[in-house]
This record gives C-alpha cells, sequence and structure tokens, in this order.
C-alpha cells in the first residue's frame, strides 16, 4: 500500500503580495524614467526646449508657469483659469528638480497595481486572481511610461486608483473612515484634472449601488444613517474642493470656474473636426482640421482668457446645432480612438533607442491597442454578464461581483464620453480608467469560472459581508 502525500502551496499573505507588486511596479519605471533622464541629456539646447522631446511635452509650460509662482510663494500668481493647483503644487513641492519628479512619479504610479489588487481581492476574495490583475497593471507600457512626461497624468491616474478602491472597499465594509479617504482623494484629483468635475454624482451612484447588494433594497432605501453619511462625504467633500478653487479663480480672475480648459478643448478640437467635416461635405483631411485650428489660435491669441472663456461656448454649440450628426459621429469616433490607442510616445521620450528598439516599440503599441480594444468589450458588456450570472445562481457573492462590475462599468462610460471632446490625445488620457477595464476582467474570470466550478482548488480569502458589510 502506497502512502500518497498531497503538498498544499500556503497562499502568502497580502501584505506579500503588495511588497513584490510595488517593487516589480518601481524597477520598470524608475529604469524608464533613467532611461528618458539620461536621453533627454543628450538632446541638443534647441530639442530640449522644443516641448516635442523628452519629459517636456506641449502641457508642461501651462504646469510649470503657475509651479514656479509657488516656488517663490506669490501664491496669488498661481491660481489660473488653465490649470488647477493641484499638479503645480506638486511640481513645486518637489522643487521643479525634473529628475526628483520623474523619479517620484514612477513611485506613485507604482499605488496602481497595489489598488488593482486590492479592488479585485476585496470584490472576488481571490488574492490570487488580484495579483494576477495587479501584475497586468505592473506591465502596462502606457503605466511604465507616463511617468516619464511632466504633465499632470501619473499623479491623477494614481489618485483615481486610490479614490475608486477606497469607495469600493469602504462601502462594502460600510466604513465612513475609508469613504472619507475616498472623498478627499477625490477633490485632490479634480484640483489635479478637473476632467472629474461630474465624479460627486457619480461616486453617490456607485456606492448606492453597491450598497444595494449588501443590505438589500428594501433595507437601503430606508437610507439609514450610516449610509446617508456615506453618501453626504462622497458628494459634499469633492464639492467643497471645487467650489473653493472655483472661488479662488473669481477672486483673482473674474471667473467662478476650476478650469477654462473644458470649454477650450470643446472648441478647439470636437467643433473644429464638426466644422471642418460639414464645409468639406466629407471626413476633413489632417490639413483642414490644422489649419482651422491655427487661424482659431490666432484669433483667441488676441483675446483675454476672461475674453476666450466668453467665447468657447457659444461658438462650440452653434457649430453642433450646424452640424449635428457631424458632432455625433465625431464625438463617438474621437471617445474610441482615444481608449484605443497604445503608446506611441516611445519616439518622444526615447529618441535614440529608435534605431535598434524602434521596431519592438511599434509591436507593444500595436499589442497595447489590442488589448485595450478587448478590454473596452470587456468593460462594456461586464454588467449584462454579472446580472446573468445573479439570475442563474442568486447568492450574495455574485450580486456583490454584479454591483461592482454595474459600478466600474458606469464610472468608466462616464469617463469615456468626455473623451469625445478631444482628439490626438493618445492613451495617457485613458490610463486613469485602466485599473477598471483590469479589474473587470480579472472579476469576470471570477464569475465565469465560478459558474463552471474551477474555482475549487483556488484559496479564498475570507470577505467580510457575504451579505451584509459590518461597520468598521
Amino acid at each position: 500500500m502506497t502512502n500518497s502525500i498531497v503538498l498544499r502551496w500556503k497562499d502568502p499573505k497580502p501584505w506579500l503580495y503588495c511588497v513584490s507588486l510595488v517593487l516589480f511596479s518601481v524597477v520598470l519605471r524608475v529604469l524608464y524614467a533613467h532611461s528618458v533622464l539620461a536621453q533627454f541629456s543628450e538632446l541638443s539646447a534647441a530639442d530640449q526646449a522644443s516641448y516635442e522631446m523628452g519629459y517636456l511635452v506641449q502641457d508642461s509650460p501651462s504646469y510649470l508657469e503657475p509651479a514656479v509662482y509657488l516656488v517663490k510663494g506669490q501664491i496669488p500668481q498661481a491660481v489660473s483659469l488653465i490649470r488647477p493647483i493641484g499638479y503645480p503644487a506638486f511640481l513645486a513641492l518637489l522643487g521643479l528638480d525634473f529628475t526628483y519628479i520623474l523619479y517620484v512619479q514612477a513611485l506613485v504610479l507604482s499605488i496602481i497595481p497595489v489598488c488593482t489588487f486590492f479592488l479585485v481581492r476585496v470584490s472576488t476574495g481571490y488574492n490570487r486572481l488580484g495579483f494576477g490583475a495587479g501584475m497586468v497593471s505592473a506591465i502596462s507600457p502606457t503605466g511604465i511610461a507616463v511617468g516619464s512626461m511632466v504633465a499632470s497624468d501619473a499623479l491623477f491616474a494614481a489618485l483615481f486608483a486610490v479614490l475608486f478602491t477606497t469607495l469600493v472597499y469602504g462601502t462594502l465594509r460600510n466604513s465612513l473612515r475609508w469613504i472619507l479617504i475616498s472623498a478627499i482623494a477625490s477633490g485632490l484629483a479634480i484640483l489635479v484634472r478637473p476632467i472629474l468635475l461630474f465624479w460627486p454624482v457619480v461616486s453617490v451612484t456607485a456606492s448606492a449601488l453597491i450598497a444595494a447588494s449588501q443590505d438589500g433594497l428594501r433595507s437601503w432605501l430606508q437610507v439609514y444613517k450610516g449610509r446617508l453619511a456615506q453618501l453626504l462625504v462622497l458628494f459634499l467633500i469633492p464639492t467643497v474642493f471645487m467650489v473653493s478653487w472655483a472661488g479662488a479663480n473669481y477672486a483673482k480672475n473674474g471667473l467662478f470656474t476650476v478650469s477654462i480648459m473644458g470649454d477650450l478643448t470643446l472648441r478647439e478640437y470636437l467643433a473644429v473636426e464638426a466644422e471642418e467635416w460639414g464645409k468639406a461635405g466629407h471626413w476633413p483631411t489632417l490639413a483642414a482640421i490644422t489649419q482651422n485650428r491655427n487661424i482659431l489660435r490666432e484669433r483667441l491669441n488676441a483675446m483675454t482668457l476672461q475674453e476666450q472663456a466668453r467665447t468657447f461656448w457659444p461658438e462650440s454649440i452653434a457649430i453642433f446645432e450646424k452640424y449635428p450628426s457631424q458632432t455625433a459621429i465625431s464625438f463617438v469616433k474621437n471617445a474610441v480612438g482615444n481608449a484605443v490607442g497604445g503608446w506611441i510616445g516611445f519616439s518622444v521620450q526615447l529618441p535614440f533607442s529608435q534605431p535598434k528598439l524602434g521596431g519592438v516599440f511599434s509591436v507593444i503599441s500595436g499589442l497595447e491597442s489590442g488589448l485595450r480594444w478587448i478590454g473596452l468589450l470587456m468593460i462594456l458588456v461586464a454588467p449584462v454578464i454579472g446580472l446573468i450570472a445573479v439570475r442563474l445562481n442568486p447568492s450574495p457573492y455574485e450580486g456583490r461581483i454584479a454591483s461592482i462590475l454595474i459600478a466600474m462599468t458606469l464610472t468608466f462610460v462616464c469617463y469615456l464620453a468626455l473623451l469625445g471632446l478631444t482628439f490626438w490625445t493618445g492613451p495617457r488620457i485613458i490610463y486613469a480608467v485602466e485599473i477598471l477595464q483590469i479589474s473587470t476582467a480579472a472579476m469576470l474570470v471570477a464569475v465565469l469560472a465560478r459558474a463552471i466550478g474551477r474555482l475549487g482548488g483556488w484559496h479564498r480569502v475570507d470577505v467580510k459581508a457575504e451579505k451584509t458589510a459590518e461597520p468598521s
């Protein structure tokens, strides 16, 4: 008779997964930043000052100017209609030292894979699935390269990862403390990039969806004290951040707004594209769009920012009313185009690597673009799959995942809609919500594998509140 010994690998503690993800992520991003810094130092003075090569990009001056005022202690002069104070303050804290900025952004970006791990883990209960999602996030080409730019993308993406992960965690655990962290991160993110002006409403809706799966619809509709406090915090705190900065702009510049960039983008991108298409009667050429934008910029440059702000919106609306179908199609095209692009900035950041690695960079960009197509389709159909899973196997587990999938798709679609206003931006603008796509894919794996019984041998961590969340 033969005795058989079955060896089972003990699942590591969550902090070991986190440390592994941080170390792996930091190494990739720091090495990339080091290469970008080294090649920038070899560029000619003209190229370094062009904002078209290396880590300085077209948006960099609009962040650096208020940061210089902050370093000098001239805080009122740093109040800008173009850029909120968030990223300029970050640059000022680092002394406007570009080496520090790129390395610190590499560290900040390493938060995102850890947030991805926790988001999947708290949603599904599986450490290894969360770790796999975190690793996918860690090797994201855009996630590696976006930190080697003097632009707000890296800081904003990290804040978004924190605010969404803590929102889900706080709602599942009925924890006002974690909801408060999410709300504060939301306010900071808005001051880094005002694309999240819609977030107070979306965050309340997302939290309510997840809470309903925990409490049951009837008990949730009673809006008892604990949930009411959470919803108020989610809405009011980021609103206070927005109103405070808009008030500062009103005091200095006479306009009550967080930023005029949204209206500027609407006029200079979507409206220009729709106008040129309508005038030509066919899809406009690149030359036609560029010429239109150049004429527009010459006219706007003769105005003050206040005059520009009062011009953008009515002119855009007039164009949209004149060419409604062209506007609608351009909007969808731009949104999808921004959502499915691969990183093409290698030639800008690493110009001296192009002769040897240009082909590799092209393949990486193509693969990332293909995966983004898959991710886009997956997150759009995820709520349907989640609801089908609940229908076939009604349980608190399926209900929780379905509600989180719906909340993530809602957030993604709201963000995606704003990307239709612009074009030529590349994947850096969609990168902030990449965590939602990766987490959605991992959660769908959990749902489908559970449905066919393939996760039986996986180690499952204890997720509090299979049915209702315990206060913490």
